[in-house]
C-alpha cells in the first residue's frame, strides 16, 4: 500500500490511521496519526491521548514523522454525500487508501453514514474494496 525505504511496494500486517484535526480558529487542519490496536478501548484511548498532546499543534505533521504503514481518513461532518474523490496533486503517485465519511442522516428509521474509499488500482482491486465495505458493515452492525 506504500513504498518502503528502498522504493519497493510495502505490504503491512498492521496499518495506522492518519487523520486531520480541524482548528475552528483559522479553519485549517493539522495531521495526526494514531497507532492501531485491535482492542477498541486501547485504540480510542490512544486517539484521545494523541489529540490531547498534538491536537493544538498547527502543522501538517503535528505528530512527527508518519510511519509508512498509514492510511488516510477524514470526515465531512458538515454535509452528507453520495460520492467523494480526493485525487492526488502534482503528479504524485498516491498508493495508500483514502477513506472519507460524511454527516450521518436518518432515512426510513435507519441511521446511515456515507463512506467513500479512494484507492490506487496498482495496489488494490474491486475485490479489496468490496471486502473493506463488507467488513466495515459487519463491524458497524456489531459495535456496542
Amino acid at each position: 500500500m506504500n513504498y518502503d525505504e528502498d522504493g519497493n511496494l510495502g505490504v503491512y500486517d498492521v496499518v495506522h490511521p492518519r487523520y486531520p484535526i480541524f482548528h475552528e480558529s483559522g479553519k485549517k487542519i493539522s495531521i495526526l496519526w494514531t497507532e492501531y490496536s485491535e482492542n477498541f478501548k486501547v485504540f480510542y484511548n490512544s486517539f484521545v491521548n494523541d489529540v490531547n498532546i498534538y491536537g493544538e499543534k498547527r502543522s501538517m505533521a503535528a505528530k512527527v514523522e508518519f510511519p509508512p504503514n498509514c492510511f488516510d481518513m477524514s470526515s465531512l461532518p458538515w454535509s452528507s454525500f453520495t460520492s467523494f474523490d480526493c485525487p492526488p496533486t502534482n503528479d504524485v503517485v498516491w498508493l495508500p487508501p483514502f477513506i472519507m465519511v460524511g454527516r450521518f442522516f436518518e432515512d426510513s428509521g435507519k441511521f446511515l453514514l456515507p463512506i467513500s474509499i479512494s484507492v490506487h488500482h496498482a495496489t488494490c482491486d474491486g475485490y479489496h474494496v468490496s471486502r473493506f465495505f463488507s467488513e466495515f458493515r459487519d463491524l458497524a452492525s456489531k459495535f456496542d
